[in-house]
Parts: C-alpha cells; structure tokens; sequence
C-alpha cells in the first residue's frame, strides 16, 4: 500500500457494573459506618491485592453519606489501640488504614485549600528561573551559595505566608476531621507522657506530609500548574518543600544533610506559627457536629469551597457502592 501513512493501535478495556438505586445499599452503609465502622481493618486484612482502592472507595462512600469524620475518627482509635506506636514523632507517618482514608479525604475535599495555601508561589518558582541550588557539590562555577540562599529565603517566607492566609480557607470537614483526630491522639498519648508533641505532630503528619509536600514536588497533579516542572524548579520546590517539612517535623536539620543547617533559622523562627497553624484548623470548637455538612447531599453534588475553580464536589455514590460490593 503505497500511500499507506501509519497504524493506530488501541487497547481497550471494558468493564460492566451493575448499579442499583439507593434503597439496596441501605443495610450496607448501615453496617460499614455504623455498625462496624472499623470493618475496613478487617477487609483490608484478607483482601488478596492492593487494599488503596478499597479504603478511598470507602472513604469516597463516607462522604457521600454524611459519616466521613466519624468513620476516620473511629479508625484513628482502632489504630493506635491496636499499632500502639509509642514514639509520637511517629504516629500516622507511615502507610496505613487511617491515613489513607484522611489521604482520600483531603484529596477529595481540600485541593482548593492547598491553591489558595501555596499555588501562587508555586507557580511563581515554575514561571521563574530563581538560582537556590544550596549544596556546595551541585554549584556551577562561578555560582555565589551565599546570594542562593537570600533568594531560597526569601522564597519560604512568601511559602509561609501563604500557608498561614489558608487557615480561613481550610473546609469545615477537613477541620472536623483534624479536631477529632488530635483528641484521640492526645487521649491515647497523655498515658505515655507525650501529650504536648502529639498534639502538634499527628495533625502535621497530614498536613504538611501528605498534602502540601506532595503537592509541591507534583504541582500538576494536583491542579496547580499545567505543565510539570522543570528540573531547575523542581529543584527550588524540593528544598522549600525540605525546609517546610523539617519545621512540621518539629526538628531540625542535624548531622544528616549539614548544608542545609543555615535553614534552622527559618525553621526555629517558624516552629511558633507552626503551633498555631494547626491550632486553628484542628480547633475543638470547630463549628458542627462531626454528622453536620461533612458529606455529599443525595443530589451528589455540593457547592466547594470558596474560591474553588472546580466549583462541584461530584461523588457519584450510587457507583462507588456498586464498585465496592462487585
């Protein structure tokens, strides 16, 4: 064929659900959200691949059903009954149940929160070539580490900012979530003598860990840029992202990367606004009960947050049960 241009090969995948009306999965969220909220635990113990898929559907069904922040709440509790990490500085770091159904939750509820916190400076840093290579091994000749990191500097403290005008802008679910979570942390660590820490490092653990960092180091999967990185800002968002990560952990950088030690002042300086960060969006007198607008109507649908350019919260409920039972 001699005018024959080239081939189109696809792949295609078809899967068929069935999906009933409401009325079929009444028992079934009867029995996931208020019988036996913590059954997730059990599933996710026998499911024979990858439990993610199972534990975001849940979480996406909570929502859907008014019981997010009661259901993660009692997963909280399970877990640290059963795990008794005794180390605070540890709690909710790594992989499990409750951090992936608070993960599913933020992700769902909170992308709006994370522009308004750091999307312009973010997007500033991807526009803009700014030089703040600060380890000695990676300079380019002729490159002065002194004028680096007044520029790194100056970039974390216009990064701060914005995180501290977000506290208005964090979604009342998300606040929900986080007070419950640090009353339960903080009943089960005041029997270990670390009350004070725990107080601050649970909720940090979510917030700047799996929120803000991630979204720093993959700005387009979250929504804040249309194009990835190049490997120069990407570079630039790494050691802001360190920077900002060691103030959560509330540490400092030691012996393990000593070119990065001149970052303890900002660090030290923020560890304050940090605390109270965290206090105003894990505050116990949050508005409403942990079952009052933490969910998705039957409509499926809810207004976002201010300033939310998506506008919709769209879960569609009926499907996510259906995926869930199949």
């Amino acid at each position: 064929m001699p005018f024959r241009s080239g081939d189109v090969h696809m792949q295609l995948w078809y899967e068929e659900l069935v999906i009933l009306s409401p009325p079929f999965y009444a028992n079934l969220k009867s029995v996931l959200f208020e019988e036996h909220p913590t059954l997730v635990a059990d599933l996710v113990a026998i499911a024979p691949k990858s439990t993610d898929w199972l534990v975001e559907t849940m979480a996406k069904i909570a929502l859907s059903n008014n019981s997010a922040v009661s259901w993660i709440i009692e997963i909280v509790r399970h877990e640290l009954e059963v795990q008794a990490v005794h180390d605070p500085a540890l709690v909710f770091r790594g992989a499990s149940i409750a951090t992936r159904a608070v993960d599913a939750l933020m992700k769902v509820t909170g992308l709006s929160f994370v522009d308004h916190m750091i999307g312009d400076i973010v997007r500033d840093v991807v526009n803009n070539n700014y030089k703040c290579e600060v380890d000695p091994a990676k300079l380019q000749p002729g490159e002065c580490i002194e004028e680096h990191w007044q520029t790194l500097a100056h970039l974390l403290e216009a990064l701060w900012e914005g995180i501290e005008s977000g506290v208005s802008c964090c979604p009342l679910i998300m606040r929900q979530a986080f007070s419950g979570i640090r009353r339960a942390a903080s009943a089960f660590y005041s029997e270990h003598g670390a009350f004070e820490q725990v107080r601050y490092s649970c909720i940090s653990g979510f917030v700047f860990l799996r929120l803000l960092c991630p979204a720093m180091l993959a700005p387009k999967s979250f929504g804040l840029v249309g194009r990835h990185p190049c490997a120069s800002s990407l570079r630039v968002l790494t050691l802001m992202a360190k920077g900002i990560q060691c103030t959560a952990n509330l540490t400092d950088f030691a012996l393990k990367e000593p070119y990065m030690q001149p970052m303890n002042n900002f660090v030290q300086r923020c560890t304050p606004k940090l605390k109270r960060f965290i206090d105003d969006i894990a505050n116990d007198d949050v508005a409403g009960s942990p079952r009052e607008g933490v969910g998705v109507p039957d409509s499926a649908t809810a207004k976002g947050p201010p300033g939310d350019k998506a506008g919709l919260l769209v879960i569609d409920r009926e499907r996510e049960l259906a995926a869930l039972c199949a």
